[in-house]
């Protein structure tokens, strides 16, 4: 193990002790096994969930928060208890045969309104955004933490087509295409401007002739495939990988 690792989970040591700890207040008490469900998913989860949502904690800190939990839920009073299923199994979704308990190694990981969003913008993707940004140099620890997510957030996140007047047509993920959602198109007009631009002016109606004349064939019948709604105010993102 590096020097910088072992640093590292020394600093995140925290995080398990206090799981530790609390878990240790429940051992004298009489739970049921959904009284021990509510516990763990309610308050035991809920205690990690900032820290994990701005730095990626080390995988033997997630592993040892998990291990602390498994013995908890099968222990029974003061017996140890046998451990039918192994973590992997009680992590799973209840649909799937599991308890639905988060897997912190998964869960490890913008608002970019938030100061903090604003701050990493300017610093690592000033002119694009999230899904585009790279580590850059010198990236601090917490951003490399951030960008962890990066490839799992590209696979499913897109834009979706409201006033047109805040998507990028070439930097933003808004075709519905599950493997590549961005134009091909390479048309220099194209830099820096927004899909309201592929529009007739003041109707919700994509112009014909300017997407003929500016995408390719392919982008041109991605295109026709989005619908437009007059009652969509703002381009917001959407999770593509589920319709929930």
């Amino acid at each position: 193990m590096s020097v910088a690792s072992t640093y590292k989970k020394v600093i995140f040591s925290y995080l398990r002790d206090k799981v530790q700890k609390r878990i240790q207040s429940w051992d004298n008490k009489f739970l049921s096994r959904a009284g021990k469900k509510v516990l763990i998913k309610s308050v035991v989860q809920a205690l990690l969930a900032y820290t994990m949502n701005v730095f990626l904690i080390p995988v033997g800190i997630c592993q040892d928060i998990e291990r602390a939990i498994s013995k908890f839920w099968w222990r029974s009073n003061s017996n140890k208890g046998i451990h039918w299923l192994s973590w992997d199994k009680l992590s799973m979704h209840k649909s799937r045969g599991g308890m639905g308990f988060r897997d912190f190694s998964d869960f490890n990981l913008t608002c970019e309104d938030s100061l903090v969003g604003k701050i990493f913008k300017t610093r690592y993707y000033a002119n694009g955004n999230f899904l585009s940004a790279t580590l850059g140099s010198n990236p601090s620890y917490i951003w490399r933490s951030v960008l962890e997510s990066q490839i799992l957030v590209q696979a499913g996140a897109r834009r979706l087509v409201g006033n047109s007047s805040q998507i990028s047509i070439l930097k933003d993920p808004w075709l519905v295409d599950d493997v590549q959602p961005f134009v091909e198109s390479q048309q220099p007009c194209l830099v820096g401007k927004m899909v309201q631009s592929l529009m007739k002016v003041d109707v919700c109606e994509w112009d014909a002739k300017v997407i003929t004349d500016v995408l390719t064939t392919r982008d041109q019948d991605l295109v026709w495939k989005i619908p437009l709604a007059t009652d969509l105010e703002s381009d917001d993102y959407y999770w593509r990988k589920e319709s929930t």
